[in-house]
C-alpha cells in the first residue's frame, strides 16, 4: 500500500514498482496506491491493519537557504508535519507495528548538522525509537549519538537520518 498527496508521485511509484517487478522477477500481483494527504491517511486505510511503514516523507524545500534562521523555520515546520504523520501512522499500524522513517539533517553555513527533535515529533504517541542495527557490527554502518543511522555526502545541504520506531 502506498500513499502520497502528489498525483505525479503516485504515477512515478507505479512505474518504479513495475520496473522493480520486472528486473527482480517479483511475483506479487497487486498493490494499492492512494492519492491522499497524510492528514487523511487513517480515513483511507483500515485501522490496525498495517505491519510496517517505510517512508521518506517530504524533506523540506529543495533549494534551502543555508543560514540558521531559515533552517530553524524549516525544522519547526517539518517537526509539526512529522508529528501529525506519526499520529496518523499510529492509527493504521497494528499493535507492535514498526516504522522505518527518513528524516532530514540540514546543513548550515559552517557545516553544522541540524537534527529534528525526536521528542517533539513522538510527543503523545506510543512510539519508541529503537537501535537500527541492534548490536550488528559493521564499519560502514555507524550510529549517531541519537542511536540512528546517518547518510550523506560532503557538499549536500540535506543528509538523511534513518530511524526505526516501534509501536508500544
Amino acid at each position: 500500500i502506498g500513499c502520497d498527496k502528489s498525483e505525479q508521485a503516485i504515477s512515478d511509484t507505479k512505474k518504479n514498482i513495475e520496473w522493480t517487478k520486472k528486473i527482480y522477477d517479483l511475483s506479487f500481483k497487486s498493490y494499492d496506491l492512494k492519492q491522499c494527504d497524510i492528514y487523511q491517511l487513517s480515513s483511507k486505510i483500515k485501522p490496525n491493519s498495517i505491519d510496517v511503514i517505510v517512508t521518506e516523507p517530504y524533506l523540506g524545500p529543495s533549494r534551502m537557504l543555508r543560514n540558521r534562521v531559515s533552517v530553524e523555520k524549516v525544522v519547526k515546520e517539518l517537526e509539526q508535519l512529522y508529528h501529525q504523520a506519526i499520529l496518523q501512522f499510529e492509527k493504521v499500524l497494528k499493535p507492535n507495528g514498526r516504522i522505518v522513517m527518513i528524516w532530514p539533517v540540514l546543513i548550515v553555513d559552517n557545516n553544522e548538522k541540524i537534527y529534528l527533535n525526536i521528542k517533539s515529533i513522538l510527543k503523545g504517541s506510543s512510539f519508541e525509537k529503537i537501535n537500527p542495527i541492534n548490536g550488528f557490527q559493521n564499519k560502514v554502518l555507524q550510529l549517531t549519538n541519537r542511536q540512528t543511522l546517518l547518510y550523506g555526502r560532503e557538499g549536500q545541504q540535506v543528509w538523511r537520518e534513518i530511524l526505526i520506531l516501534d509501536k508500544q
